[in-house]
């Protein structure tokens, strides 16, 4: 999800680009040193004719922006000043800054902890919380390559130490077997985060690029630079997997990060907020808990990336409170998945087929999940051959009900009870559709 968290380089000897992905197939955009090309993921800090760059990153016409880090409208004052922090506003050449004042004794206890996590009763207004990410990152402390192995390695031991844990709040949001936990977020997820180690160096390693002739002497270089501060929502299918891939990725680029965990898996939300603080730095990466309204709070500020896994209607949202900020947003939405088996010549290759429809359809959260199967098309002659297949290759697959994932709560449970008691669709069902509400 983070591989367009990558900048373009700017030609001449200063280069201001974003970050490293997590992989190889990392995006280069040339632009001249006036700023940034339109088509750039984010845009690059322009050479100022005083020979410094600009308090703000570029508008794609090349005009700095204002490095304005919090809402400066009206309700400001009361948001930043329950968030823990008061805000005052200075001018240097320019450009608001904030500055941060002492609290007054009786809203200094309501300061919130520094062990990352910000619980949703105290969390009315995230101006603070951004502001301070912000100041972490511009310290310079996530560029550090250490620090990014240091936080790499927390993650390590997070999975490794807590492996029983994440297996318990596994089963109690989703009912989810210990094998399908470990293979579809432990097992994976750690392999990934290793990998990130081992080619860490060599993805922030500066390289060298083509510069054209009328730039002689000069050179060019691609320099991996971390976005800044970045927001990240993760879905209730996955809630492990999908927080913490998005955040190993962040984190090695060197960025400061918020991770908001889906409300909808209370328990995985809550096993996040209470153990992320104790693996990672508390300073740069923060765990938000609550609801959508917390969601559209935290959207109000402004964040140099948001990466959001869920559904097209959330995602438009998220994509319309972004472009109040022109923030880039990397969605990962649910669609349709259609399955095509054109023949089916040999005994073995039905067989094949049909563990693999079963395996993309049922293995992964009882098929709630975006690469779920959603129908298959056959020839019409093959297809009572392979509703045998499925009948009998599913009996063989899932001898008991606690090997499949629940459905995620009673309002899902009931809207799919509802589609199986229609008739239309009761008269055709060839295997199963009886329901249990007491275990969804």
């Amino acid at each position: 999800m983070v591989k367009d968290m990558h900048a373009a380089a700017v030609l001449k000897v200063s280069c201001q680009p974003l970050c490293r992905p997590n992989g190889p197939n990392r995006i280069r955009r040339a632009t001249t040193t006036t700023g940034a090309s339109p088509g750039a993921l984010y845009p690059t800090a322009p050479l100022m004719s005083d020979g410094c760059t600009s308090p703000g990153p570029a508008q794609p016409h090349g005009r700095p922006r204002a490095s304005t880090l919090f809402n400066t409208n009206s309700r400001a004052p009361a948001a930043t000043q329950r968030a823990g922090y008061y805000y005052a506003l200075q001018t240097s050449r320019g450009h608001p800054v904030p500055e941060k004042l002492p609290l007054p004794p009786a809203l200094e206890q309501r300061e919130l902890s520094a062990m990352g996590s910000v619980l949703e009763e105290v969390a009315l207004g995230f101006g603070g919380l951004a502001g301070d990410l912000r100041e972490v990152y511009e310290s310079g402390r996530t560029r550090d390559l250490e620090w990014r192995r240091s936080q790499l390695r927390g993650l390590v031991r997070l999975l490794e130490d807590k492996e029983e844990g994440i297996f318990d709040v596994l089963r109690a949001d989703l009912g989810k077997h210990r094998a399908e936990s470990f293979r579809d977020e432990v097992g994976v997820l750690k392999k990934s985060v290793v990998d990130k180690l081992q080619n860490l160096k060599k993805w922030a390693a500066p390289e060298k690029a083509h510069a054209p002739l009328v730039a002689f002497p000069a050179t060019a270089l691609v320099v991996p630079e971390p976005l800044g501060v970045v927001l990240i929502f993760s879905c209730w299918n996955l809630p492990i997997g999908l927080a913490l891939e998005p955040l190993s990725g962040a984190l090695a680029a060197g960025n400061a990060v918020v991770v908001k965990p889906s409300e909808l898996a209370p328990c995985t939300s809550a096993f996040l907020a209470a153990n992320i603080p104790k693996y990672l730095d508390p300073k740069a990466v923060k765990v938000v808990e609550g609801g959508a309204d917390v969601g559209d709070r935290l959207m109000e500020h402004r964040w140099d990336k948001v990466l959001f896994t869920g559904s097209s209607r959330v995602g438009r949202l998220i994509m319309t409170k972004a472009a109040k900020h022109l923030t880039p947003v990397a969605l990962e939405l649910g669609s349709k998945c259609p399955c095509i088996v054109d023949r089916l010549d040999s005994s073995r290759d039905s067989q094949v087929a049909v563990n693999r429809i079963i395996g993309a359809k049922w293995s992964t959260c009882s098929g709630q999940a975006c690469i779920a199967i959603d129908y298959v098309l056959v020839e019409e002659e093959f297809a009572p051959i392979l509703i045998e297949l499925l009948k009998s290759t599913l009996k063989r697959f899932f001898t008991k009900p606690e090997y499949m994932a629940r459905i995620l709560n009673e309002k899902h449970f009931n809207r799919l009870s509802s589609l199986l008691a229609d008739s239309r669709v009761s008269a055709s069902v060839v295997h199963g559709g009886h329901c249990n509400p007491k275990t969804l």
